[in-house]
C-alpha cells in the first residue's frame, strides 16, 4: 500500500476523492475556542504535541507532524485542524500530489495521529473508516493505470 500510494498520480487522487463515500456522521465538531494567530499556537495542536511527548516519539517526527499538520490548515485556508473531515485531507493530498509544497506520506502520517489522539470519537471513527476507502480508492486507481 504504501508504495501504491507514494506513486499515485494527480489523476490517482482526484479518482479516489470522486470515489469518496458521504461521511454518515453529519455535522463537524465546532472548535471549543478561538483560533490563535498561528495555526502551530493552535490549543489542540499545543495538547497534541504533549500526548505525543507522552508517548515518546521521537521530537523530530512530532516537528515533523506538526508541520505537516500545520502546512495542511494553511492550505485549507486556515480551516481548524480538529474540525478536518476526510474531504479536507483528500483536498489537501489532491494538492500535494499536482505539486504543492509539502509531504504527503507526513502528511497521511500526521492526520492518522491525529486522528489516533481526537477527542470527538463519534465523527473521528466514521472519518477514519472513509480516510480508508479513500487511500483503497487511490492504491487502486495507480493499479488500473
Amino acid at each position: 500500500m504504501y508504495d501504491r500510494l507514494r506513486a499515485a498520480s494527480l489523476l490517482d487522487w482526484k479518482a479516489g476523492t470522486a470515489a469518496l463515500p458521504e461521511a454518515a456522521t453529519g455535522d463537524r465538531p465546532a472548535p471549543p475556542d478561538r483560533p490563535t494567530a498561528r495555526v502551530a499556537d493552535l490549543p489542540e495542536l499545543r495538547a497534541f504535541r504533549v500526548a505525543l511527548q507522552d508517548e515518546h516519539v521521537p521530537f523530530d517526527t512530532i516537528d515533523r507532524w506538526l508541520r505537516s499538520l500545520t502546512q495542511m490548515a494553511q492550505a485549507l485556508d486556515g480551516r481548524r485542524p480538529v474540525v478536518w473531515s476526510t474531504d479536507d485531507v483528500a483536498e489537501r493530498c489532491v494538492g500535494l500530489a499536482g505539486g504543492d509544497a509539502g509531504s504527503l506520506w507526513s502528511t497521511l502520517e500526521a492526520i492518522r495521529a491525529f486522528w489516533r489522539w481526537h477527542p470527538e470519537r463519534a465523527y473521528i471513527n466514521d472519518e477514519v473508516e472513509r480516510l480508508r476507502v479513500l487511500l483503497h480508492a487511490v492504491a487502486a486507481a495507480g493499479r488500473n493505470e
